[in-house]
């Protein structure tokens, strides 16, 4: 935070970061004398800008950044901190030493903060020194040169390629009477891995996700990764769909984010430790990463990676308690965090958070505008790839609860567009189950098989989410009658946690199971977590299932209930598969007029959807009551449209009975 009543220079600006060396080893060795410690630390610092009248503007873990209008302030600070920390004495384990970096030039200033290449730069100086050092890059040294304070030298180190920049700099330490000057060689990286690494980012934001890895690997052979290339390495592993290899790179993240000192990336890294854990069905050694996230950030208030850990909290009361009351609140937490460290990637998220919680709460136009906002961020480019892909599948996962369908499309065809530029394959595994139901519901059957069977393949240890991918593919072969296929999936579904409903129950019902099936699903609509919204998904089947026993008031009930979700949603697929329900239930009534009413409509609503499957089964159940009424042209003409439709997407048990009926039309109602 900025210091009270000072103002933040502007213009040129002289900083001061600061960073505690090999913090990580002290907490882990003396937990206890690190918290009094550290306070002690952060005063020496606090008291050496102030004094210098100089500006502290962010603090994160045992980090400092300090501004200055004068760069002479800068070296007094510095100076004037190291000499107070060596006249410490330190109840840790190992003295507590600091090392820093001065540097000057142009930065934004925004909210309390500052912006801009600068700050990048003035940290890789920092992170290049060693504890008790103090590092000064060219255009400060060229500002101090010729006024040194008496006792004090700048004693060149030479040129070094700095990590992840491009351009090198000459880099003097701060020679002063009272102060160490012997230290160990800079930790900055040769020309040629300099270049890989810049080569491997190149490639990472360019979508090329095999090259970055292969670029990484090549660095990796000659220099140790740092954190953030293993953590880029992670998630270009992700989108190649390499799930099983990941977590060796997450973790690999994580242990160089700690000896490195940055605790709110290990932190992070920790979080996506937990979800993956998570999703591979351990929830144990989930929880542990998810606590060690939360032990390095105890004491934080308002870093990204709280905003991070908070929404971790925020998705765990969404989808899998269902309290949005509390899933809003840290929505709210998430947002400002977000906005006042200004990171794009973190407020993407949140705003698409609160459109999931506001959808799920009934409020359809707020929270499906929040969630279209951002995924034209996402679509952009105004976000990281990894955040893309989030987007993408939770705006997917709502289309597909709130029966959305046009939504779904026009987004999938945007992330299609943003995809093509990989030349390695367009969607990681969890995002290609959510691309199979599109294709499954505009017709294109066997690419929707293929894409999940990939997804199946590319999840790995996912296990939840491979689950999902063979429920997909059960589901899928039990419309082209591979029964035997489908129970095999199902299975397959079900050993890895995914309970396959509403699937399962329609092939129980086809093999003569209809009272255990409607149970099931029953069963299944009675749990307390499920969300009401959620509820669409299965009430279809239990329509068909109670018709075909004949309780035409549970059937009634469904539909009802569907009719009601449909129109919080304003969902013209619900709406069209409550008609459908109506107008079958009519039949059973024999009221062949007001059925063909409602299945008139349902055609409509499907067709102009773009669902050719539901479609077809109205035009069957259409050709149903035109016959009861003597319309046997009229019935024959939707049983030809229904069995053509029926063929082409390879629905063979549908297009067998459309044919039988064909055959019996002449027979009369």
């Amino acid at each position: 935070m900025t210091s009270p009543s000072k103002s933040l220079p502007t213009g040129v600006v002289n900083f001061l970061f600061t960073d505690i060396e090999g913090s990580t080893q002290l907490w882990e060795g003396n937990p206890d004398a690190m918290r009094p410690a550290l306070a002690v630390h952060d005063r020496i610092i606090a008291e050496a800008v102030d004094g210098s009248d100089g500006a502290v503007f962010k603090t994160g873990g045992d980090a400092f950044c300090a501004a200055f209008a004068d760069p002479h302030q800068a070296l007094n600070a510095a100076t004037a901190a190291q000499h107070a920390l060596l006249e410490t004495e330190w109840e840790t384990e190992s003295p507590i030493k600091v090392r820093m970096g001065l540097h000057t030039g142009t930065a934004q200033v925004r909210d309390g903060d500052y912006f801009g290449p600068t700050l990048n730069r003035v940290a890789r100086v920092m992170s290049t020194g060693h504890g008790g050092q103090i590092l000064v890059s060219t255009s400060t040294h060229r500002l101090l040169v010729d006024e040194l304070p008496p006792g004090v030298q700048l004693l060149s180190l030479g040129s070094h390629y700095l990590k992840d920049l491009d351009r090198p700099e000459e880099i003097f330490q701060v020679v002063a009477e009272g102060l160490p000057d012997d230290f160990a060689p800079l930790s900055t990286v040769s020309t040629e891995l300099s270049g890989l690494a810049s080569a491997a980012e190149s490639a990472f934001q360019s979508k090329n996700w095999q090259e970055s890895c292969d670029l990484l690997k090549e660095l990796e052979e000659e220099h140790d990764l740092n954190g953030e290339q293993h953590e880029m390495m992670a998630y270009a592993l992700w989108w190649l769909g390499k799930h099983d290899d990941l977590t060796r790179r997450f973790e690999s993240a994580y242990n160089a984010f700690q000896a490195e000192g940055d605790h709110e990336r290990a932190a992070i890294t920790a979080l996506s430790l937990a979800e993956t854990y998570y999703h591979a069905l351990s929830p144990d050694i989930s929880r542990a990463w998810e606590r060690r996230a939360e032990r390095l950030l105890e004491d934080d208030e308002g870093s990204v990676a709280k905003g991070y850990l908070l929404r971790s909290q925020l998705v765990k009361a969404l989808e899998i308690e269902n309290d949005l009351e509390t899933a809003l609140e840290l929505s709210g937490k998430v947002m400002d965090i977000a906005k006042a460290q200004n990171d794009g990637n973190l407020e993407a998220m949140a705003l698409q958070d609160k459109g999931r919680i506001l959808v799920a709460e009934g409020n359809m136009d707020e929270g499906m505008a929040l969630m279209d906002e951002a995924m034209v961020a996402a679509v952009a480019g105004d976000v990281n790839p990894v955040v893309v892909g989030r987007s993408y599948c939770n705006m997917l996962a709502v289309c597909d609860q709130t029966g959305d369908v046009r939504r779904a499309s026009e987004w999938s065809d945007a992330a299609a567009r943003w995809c093509s530029e990989n030349e390695t394959g367009p969607y990681p595994g969890v995002c290609r189950i959510h691309r199979a139901e599109v294709m499954w519901q505009k017709g294109d059957w066997v690419g929707a098989e293929a894409e999940v069977m990939s997804a199946s393949t590319e999840l790995g240890m996912l296990t939840d989410l491979v689950g999902e991918a063979w429920y997909q593919f059960g589901a899928m072969r039990l419309r082209v009658g591979d029964y035997e296929g489908a129970e095999h999936a199902f299975q397959e579904a079900l050993t890895r946690g995914r309970e396959p409903v509403p699937g399962y129950a329609l092939l129980l019902a086809h093999q003569g199971e209809i009272g255990p099936a409607i149970d099931l699903l029953e069963r299944v609509l009675e749990e307390p977590t499920l969300a009401k919204l959620s509820r669409a998904r299965f009430l279809p089947a239990l329509i068909e299932l109670s018709l075909q026993s004949g309780d035409l008031e549970k059937a009634e009930a469904s539909i009802a209930e569907l009719s009601e979700i449909g129109s919080i949603t304003r969902s013209d697929l619900f709406s069209a598969q409550a008609s459908r329900g109506q107008g079958i239930v009519a039949m059973a009534r024999e009221d062949s007029k007001t059925a063909a009413r409602h299945l008139r409509e349902a055609v409509k609503v499907f067709s102009r959807l773009g669902l050719p499957y539901e479609s077809a089964l109205a035009h069957a159940d259409l050709a149903r009551a035109y016959r009861a009424d003597g319309a046997s042209s009229l019935a024959t003409m939707e049983l030809k449209i229904a069995k053509s439709e029926f063929e082409k997407l390879g629905a063979v048990p549908d297009a067998e009975e459309a044919s039988r009926a064909l055959e019996g039309v002449g027979a009369g109602p």
